[in-house]
C-alpha cells in the first residue's frame, strides 16, 4: 500500500476510532467520579461536584461562542444541550482522525495504544488551549481530582481510539490468517 492510500486509510480508520472514543470516554468519567467518590474523602463539596464536569461545560463553552462568532447567536438551553455532544463527538472524530494519519506517517505517535496521545490531548486541549481562551478557569483553581480524572478520560479516550483504528485497519492475507 503506498504511503497516500495508508494516510487516507488511517484517517478514516482513526475518524471511526475518535468517534468512538468520544463515546467512551463519555462512559468513562461518570465511572471515574463514582470511583473517586466511593474510595476517597471529599470534605470540599465544590471537589465532589466538579469530578468529571469540567470537559462538559468546556464543550458548552465552546459551543456558544462558536455559535456567537459563527453564526451570531446565543445558544438556547435546549440548542445547547443538543450542540453539546455534537461538538464533543465532532472533536474526538476529528482528533482520531490526525492520530490515524499521523500513526500510519510517524508509528512512535502510536507508543503506549493511544493512551499517550489522549494524555497529549488533554494536555493542550484541557489544560492550555480551553483556559487560554477562557472557556475554563485557570488550571491552579480546578482540583488535583477534576484534573486527574480528565487525563484518564482523555487517555481512555485515546486507548478507545487506538483500539477501533487497528481493528479497522487489520489486514489478511489473501488464505485468511493474520
Amino acid at each position: 500500500m503506498t504511503n497516500a492510500k495508508r494516510a487516507w486509510a488511517g484517517l478514516v480508520a482513526g475518524a471511526a476510532g475518535g468517534f468512538v472514543g468520544a463515546f467512551v470516554m463519555n462512559r468513562f468519567s461518570p465511572l471515574w467520579s463514582a470511583v473517586y467518590k466511593s474510595f476517597c474523602e471529599v470534605k470540599d463539596s465544590r471537589q465532589q461536584s466538579g469530578i468529571g464536569n469540567e470537559d462538559a461545560e468546556a464543550t458548552r463553552s465552546a459551543g456558544q461562542a462558536i455559535s456567537r462568532h459563527v453564526f451570531r447567536k446565543t445558544l438556547s438551553a435546549q440548542e445547547l444541550n443538543t450542540a453539546t455532544p455534537a461538538l464533543h463527538y465532532g472533536i474526538g472524530t476529528t482528533m482520531g482522525a490526525l492520530y490515524g494519519v499521523a500513526v500510519e506517517c510517524f508509528p512512535l505517535i502510536g507508543a503506549g495504544r493511544g493512551t499517550f496521545y489522549g494524555g497529549a490531548v488533554w494536555l493542550l486541549a484541557d489544560e492550555i488551549a480551553m483556559p487560554a481562551l477562557g472557556l475554563l478557569g485557570p488550571i491552579t483553581k480546578t482540583p488535583f481530582s477534576s484534573q486527574l480524572g480528565a487525563l484518564a478520560s482523555h487517555m481512555s479516550y485515546g486507548f478507545a481510539t487506538d483500539f477501533v483504528r487497528r481493528l479497522a485497519l487489520e489486514r489478511k492475507d489473501p488464505e485468511g490468517s493474520m
